[in-house]
């Protein structure tokens, strides 16, 4: 059966809909200071390390194995019965992981030190680690939405009345 076109919808139902516009204009995009955004990258940063220390990736899974060799090496080196990929053998790369930048409608976050980078560059190549989670994803979109409803009442200017 063929979807009828938006032309048919809208002549049927022309009769139910009334709707008249007093005054028009626009809605200008919110902008959030830097404490809100440095909010959102404080409660990213805090949720990436503890997704990584349940061993979950960026894409929400379980991250890949060690290989037996490094297996070894990190359990012998950390003291632990059982070492899973978690972006923790020394501790610089998880110690140094924060926030870098929240401004300008961006929020960044990375090791701050050279050393952690090469670590943290080095490491994404076996396992992506570092990065936005789908339940990540949903947590900051809840917390945008939560500002930008902050910010409605305040987004619409008014053009003037319309003839």
């Amino acid at each position: 059966m063929p979807i009828p076109g938006f032309g048919a919808m809208l002549g049927s139902y022309r009769a139910q809909l009334k709707v008249s516009i007093k005054r028009s204009g626009r809605l200008k995009p919110p902008v959030f200071t830097d404490y809100e955004l440095a909010r959102i990258g404080k409660i990213v940063v805090q949720n990436q390390k503890a997704r990584w220390a349940m061993g979950i990736n960026a894409n929400g899974m379980k991250a890949k194995p060690l290989n037996r060799r490094y297996y070894f090496v990190k359990k012998a080196f950390r003291h632990i019965p059982d070492p899973i990929r978690d972006n923790e053998m020394t501790g610089d790369l998880k110690q140094n992981f924060q926030l870098r930048k929240a401004g300008n409608m961006t929020i960044r976050a990375q090791p701050s030190a050279r050393l952690p980078r090469q670590k943290a560059l080095r490491a994404e190549q076996y396992e992506e680690m570092i990065g936005f989670s789908p339940p990540e994803i949903a947590i900051v979109g809840a917390e945008f939405a939560a500002l930008t409803v902050k910010y409605s009442k305040a987004a619409w200017q008014a053009m003037g009345l319309m003839p």
